[in-house]
This record gives C-alpha cells, structure tokens and sequence, in this order.
C-alpha cells in the first residue's frame, strides 16, 4: 500500500479553519489526468490515466490515516473541527403547475398537459465537523439499542440528503454494511433488493412508507424502519405500515439519534476489507444488480485531495 504524505495543513497549526466554511472549488488547473507513460495498449480498451502527480503509482488512500469511510469523519472531525461541514434546507412548500406541451405521437406533434412540480426551500442551516461526527457516532448507537450489530445491513430507500451521509456513516461506525437503491426503484426491484441482501432495517422517505407495505411481505428480515426527518410524514401512513406489518418498530432519523446519545456504545469500526456497500441499480433493463464494494475500494476512488471533505459518493 501506497502511503501519501498530505499536503494539508492540521487545523491547530491554522486556527483560522476553526471558523471557515469549507466549500467545493477548483484548485488546480487542468489537465487532471494523463495517460500513463508506458502503459501496453490493449484492443477494444483506451490507456490507463492517472493524477499527472502520480504517474508512478496507484494511490490507494487519500491520506494514511484514512483506510475506511468511519476514518473519513473521524479525521475531518479532527481537523476542521468547528468549521461548517454539510449545510441542509428544508423543504417550506410544493408548488405545482400545468403547461401545455409539445410531443410527437405517431408521428403526429401533439399537445398534452404536464403538471412541473417546483420545491421552495428554507435557507442553509449547518452542523460542524465535530457535531456531525457526534451524529453519526449517534445514529451508530441508535441501531445497536435497536438490537443490531456488526455485519447487519440497513438498506437505504431514500433521496440523497444530509441524513442519506449521516445514516451510512453511521452504519460504518458499527462495521454494518449499507445496501443502496434509488427511491425510484420500483416494488419488484425494492423487493429484490431486500431479500438478496437479508438488509435488518431500511432508512427511507417519509413518502415512501406505503412503497414498503408489499416487499415486506418476504422481506421478512426487515424489523426496522427508519424515516428521514428533512420532509413531514404522513401519520396514517405509519399506521397503515405497522397494520400490515405488527412487528416492525418504526422511528424518524431524529428519535434514532436521541436513542443513542442516551444509550451510548463505543464504535466498532470497521477494516479496509470490510464490506461497505451494496450499490443496486436501478433495473431499467431487468433485475436490479447489486455490486458489492469494500471500505477500501470506496476510499481508494477518492481523488488525491487538497481538503477532506464530508460529502463523498459513498457508493
């Protein structure tokens, strides 16, 4: 394994960083990338590229410290501390409107409705490096008081949001593999992906409640449901959930993270080779696949970086 000596500077040798916001910028000028230099050429397939840094080597970690996705949030924790690290919006209102459009039907133009739906958002409120990291040691907690352990699965039926990051950080922090769909997938997609995997509890949107009524039914391994707080939930679905399926308990994100800050357990945090994800498609063209992927492929994809940041494609 390949170390990297980083070039970022520790928060305490720049206190400044206490207070910064860290955002996204461009910080190098392209190229980014460049064929390796004496790399064999092979048919069908374009040559191998690399960081133009680091034409000798593979990198497998963006810094030494960072083997897994539980290092990720630990070291940022540790070097950004206060500094803003993942911004949320709430959604205030949806508003939906009917134009007329254009669209060819057997090779006739012909105008339809369609209904746009627009989403008027609140402003940015923010967590700190440190108070997302106590988040997710949270949540990790959570599911332990839930009665999970090391190598049990939540499935992820959800939009990416903050508590998309927050609930598979989480999970990383007790060594639990996530296994991720798109909240387009359909039931006999869903469904598929429940029972390949054996997942013990699901983090959705509240507005998917219903969505889970039929998979469940062979799911039978799911004994947890958990609903994603960054949108309201419909009460009668909740019920409508635990009619079909008594045992279940159900909880938002937020009455997850209480649990465990009041039920605190220390991490179990998991190895390089540990599994991580199981990435499904979205099964457009047959059965959604599930590709599996350890800590180390998901960190080693990781650009060579100028900051560690939290908001990484985890999957």
């Amino acid at each position: 394994m390949t170390d990297v000596v980083s070039e970022l500077p520790h928060i305490n040798d720049h206190p400044e960083l206490k207070k910064a916001t860290v955002q996204p910028r461009i910080v190098r000028s392209p190229p980014f990338s460049k064929e390796v230099d004496g790399a064999t050429p092979v048919e069908g397939e374009t040559l191998p590229r690399r960081n133009p840094d680091l034409q000798d080597r593979l990198v497998t970690r963006p810094f030494p410290d960072v083997a897994t996705l539980f290092d990720v949030v630990k070291v940022a924790a540790r070097k950004y501390g206060n500094a803003k690290a993942i911004g949320t919006r709430k959604l205030l209102k949806t508003h939906k409107e009917t134009k007329r459009i254009k669209r060819m039907i057997d090779g006739v133009e012909t105008e339809q409705d369609k209904v746009w739906t627009y989403f008027e958002l609140s402003g940015y409120t923010y967590r700190t490096f440190i108070e997302y990291e106590k988040m997710v040691i949270d949540i990790g907690a959570g599911l332990r008081k839930l009665g999970m352990v090391k190598d049990n699965r939540v499935h992820i039926f959800a939009a990416t949001s903050a508590h998309w990051l927050a609930m598979s950080h989480g999970a990383a922090s007790q060594s639990m593999p996530i296994v991720t769909a798109y909240d387009t997938l359909g039931e006999e997609g869903l469904k598929h992906s429940l029972v390949a995997t054996g997942a013990n509890a699901i983090f959705l949107d509240p507005h998917l409640l219903l969505n889970i009524v039929n998979p469940l039914k062979e799911a039978k391994e799911i004994n947890h449901v958990i609903y994603n707080t960054e949108h309201d939930v419909n009460p009668a679905h909740i019920a409508r959930l635990k009619e079909a399926h008594p045992h279940l308990t159900v909880h938002s994100i937020d009455e997850l993270i209480v649990l465990g800050a009041e039920n605190p357990v220390e991490p179990v945090p998991p190895t390089p080779d540990d599994l991580a994800c199981i990435m499904y498609t979205s099964g457009s063209t047959g059965t959604p696949k599930g590709v599996p992927l350890k800590h180390k492929n998901v960190v080693s994809a990781r650009k060579f970086p100028q900051s560690l940041s939290l908001h990484i494609d985890v999957c």
